[in-house]
């Protein structure tokens, strides 16, 4: 019986190969290239063995690694034809599962099923099977689905030292098992399933979005709503459980929620018509609540002082940096912690009182200024010059009223946000730009805190000097010069005020002011995020451009502590497979996005291939429908990912960690702080061969090993 399988398997590849051919050159990328064909006749060996070849070993392992190239290049039809020539000397149950992966990959279901079988003669392995009964289930065996997930659950229930891979392998199995009862229309059946999913994960989002689907298809209304509301929760990117609220809201006239939820997906989505047209429409008819909200806001924003700070005396040679905070205004309101003055042209045009509130729109060529008392002052400003606010005193703050930052992702938000320094206004051709400018160290104490929050102190440190680094690169490359602006948002650096500051981040900038981490040629272009997922990745796929020897992937963990299968990158399909699905180990593991996952509309995966990926693992090159994404910007394929590292079968989307994947992974340096690694560890370790450079200012001796 086992013998027969394997034959069938090697003849369904060989067949395969002989209708596409040998391969000689990718052609079309991503897809089964076009090949020349076969001499021999099918069912005779693709490859004769040659005289005088390699040592099998040797053989083995050199075929392997080119067939696993061919696959991160997109040439697939290469990659295939490779393990179809080892299958003919090699009856390897590795290369059958690889074939299957392959094969999956590219939404050949019914040919990646005979590889499974195949393999899984030889060895009943719980991962196998797992995707063994999701190919079934894209085929619409919904029955065959259903006995391979559940033979799943038998394996891994009498396992008794469960590893992190085997509950995830559980997870998946599990919410397999709520997909076929789904699509059987057995819903109460799947949603016990979906809620055995939230048992083993609570942070499975997407279990907690079909538990509302079953309940707003009951008729249960309050229990869909709560089951969305936990969707959202643990996946704030989550925009089609906002409108599903709405929805429900709208349907219960509850017209304030409804607009709440509405003006959220806006946020997110703002070229959305269809969402920009409701929140008109619920905006009218939530209109007391909407101004409800906004006479408390002006009563808070009464009774609220702008705040004073400590500021750094000695900062001559500290750097002056123009951060953008409102772009492209026609009117903006603020007030100051104390008594200021607006300077154009180096004289004063208006003088203002502690917390006064200042209001400032474009009217033609002018820009009108009115505060608490009297007639607007109308300044005619030049786009050469600016308007400057200025406090007396360096301890006074702005507080700017309704910022905006990062409009158009999920975690876009509107608040009152207080800044230190000066406040600057320059005209554009329709209304103007308000800048705030601040000293690089100052501007840290923000940034730090906004970026990675509170942690460990040699973590912090770690932030600060690659925050410090970022900016510190761009004045270097400007010879200098600090004349450049910076946007407030992540695409620079989260800036977000005063607000954000907290004393162990601000200790972390001051122990290590004037830091920066330094390359071959120069300052380095330090590049962080949030999550690696386990691998980092080269700065040359991400934005193109040269590359950069201490921005190379790195693994985020220790190489003994990591399973052999993880060890040898580029993995082989399946255990690239393995890594993007399951939980390898890495500092970055307990990140609640180190693994994430979603169901895309089929619409959107209808024509979507993936066609290349870097060798660590990243998508760089994706076409859907007559569009093609490349680099950094295949995560723009399909909305709500998060990273470039996923991977998508029929319109099931596995990936890891968030964000570009260069440099330090935020997640991880805060496990290394929290293991007794040092800031310089930490950082040697995600820049190679980098080092550390002061190159401006004094560092009081450290007090104290931890943060609070």
């Amino acid at each position: 019986m086992k013998k027969s399988i394997m034959q069938a398997a090697i003849m369904a590849g060989i067949l395969f190969l002989a209708a596409c051919g040998t391969v000689l050159k990718p052609t079309t990328p991503g897809v089964m290239a076009e090949l020349s064909p076969v001499a021999e006749s099918a069912g005779k060996p693709a490859i004769k063995p040659k005289t005088g070849a390699e040592p099998a070993g040797l053989s083995f392992k050199k075929t392997m690694k080119e067939a696993t190239l061919d696959y991160y290049s997109g040439n697939f039809g290469g990659s295939l034809e490779k393990y179809t020539r080892i299958l003919t000397e090699n009856d390897s149950e590795e290369v059958m599962a690889n074939m299957a992966t392959v094969y999956r990959d590219n939404g050949y279901y019914s040919d990646a099923i005979n590889y499974y079988e195949a393999a899984l003669q030889k060895k009943n392995e719980p991962f196998r099977r797992m995707n063994l009964g999701y190919c079934r289930y894209f085929t619409g065996d919904l029955e065959g689905a259903r006995k391979e997930l559940e033979n799943v659950l038998e394996v891994i229930t009498l396992l008794k030292k469960k590893d992190p891979d085997a509950l995830k392998i559980r997870t998946f199995a599990t919410f397999g098992l709520g997909l076929v009862y789904f699509d059987k229309k057995k819903n109460q059946k799947a949603a016990e399933y979906f809620n055995k999913v939230i048992e083993y994960d609570i942070r499975f989002s997407q279990a907690h979005f079909l538990l509302g689907e079953y309940y707003s298809g009951a008729g249960e209304d309050e229990k869909a709503l709560g089951a969305y509301k936990n969707a959202v929760g643990y996946d704030n990117s989550f925009y089609k459980a906002y409108l599903r609220m709405a929805g429900i809201y709208e349907k219960l006239k509850q017209y304030a929620q409804a607009f709440d939820n509405y003006k959220k997906v806006s946020f997110i989505e703002p070229e959305n018509r269809q969402v920009a047209e409701k929140v008109k429409e619920y905006s009218g008819k939530a209109a007391e609540y909407i101004k409800k909200g906004e006479d408390t806001k002006e009563k808070t924003r009464k009774e609220t002082k702008a705040p004073k700070v400590n500021y750094i005396k000695e900062d001559k040679d500290i750097p002056v940096l123009k951060i953008l905070i409102v772009n492209d205004a026609e009117k903006v309101r603020f007030k100051c912690a104390g008594k200021y003055n607006v300077y154009y042209d180096s004289r004063v045009v208006k003088e203002a009182e502690p917390e006064e509130d200042l209001k400032i729109w474009r009217e033609g060529v002018n820009i009108n200024i009115l505060g608490k008392t009297g007639k607007p002052v109308a300044i005619r400003i030049k786009r050469t010059t600016s308007l400057y606010f200025v406090p007396e005193l360096k301890n006074a703050s702005f507080t700017i009223f309704d910022v905006t930052v990062d409009k158009g992702s999920f975690w876009a938000n509107n608040k009152d946000r207080s800044y230190r320094g000066v406040l600057r206004v320059e005209t554009e051709d329709r209304g103007f730009h308000l800048i705030n400018e601040v000293n690089l160290e100052e501007y840290l104490y923000s940034v730090v805190p906004s970026e990675i929050g509170a942690a460990n102190i040699e973590a912090l440190k770690a932030q600060a000097v690659i925050a410090r680094s970022y900016i510190y690169k761009r004045i270097e490359d400007n010879k200098g010069s600090t004349d450049f602006h910076l946007c407030a948002d992540v695409h620079c650096q989260a800036y977000t005020g005063i607000s954000t500051e907290l004393q162990s981040t601000t200790k972390a900038v001051d122990l290590t002011r004037g830091e920066i981490i330094s390359g071959e040629k120069g300052c380095l272009s330090a590049f962080y995020f949030a999550t690696c997922g386990g691998r980092t990745c080269n700065v040359e796929e991400v934005w193109g451009g040269a590359k950069n020897p201490g921005l190379i992937g790195i693994g985020d963990y220790e190489e003994a502590k990591q399973k052999a299968c993880y060890r040898d990158w580029p993995l082989t399909p399946e255990n690239l497979d393995r890594w993007i699905k399951l939980a390898p180990v890495a500092y970055c593991a307990e990140d609640k996005v180190f693994r994430w996952f979603r169901i895309a509309e089929p619409e959107e995966v209808k024509s979507l291939k993936i066609l290349r990926r870097d060798l660590n693992g990243y998508v760089r090159e994706v076409q859907t429908g007559d569009k093609k994404f490349t680099l950094d910007k295949t995560r723009q394929a399909l909305n709500g990912l998060r990273s470039s590292f996923y991977k998508v079968e029929k319109n099931l989307v596995f990936g890891c960690g968030w964000g570009h994947g260069v440099g330090l992974c935020q997640a991880g340096a805060t496990k290394m702080a929290a293991v007794g690694k040092s800031y310089q560890e930490i950082l040697t370790h995600y820049y190679y061969k980098a080092s550390l450079k002061r190159v401006y200012g004094k560092v009081e001796e450290e007090k104290t090993g931890t943060a609070d």
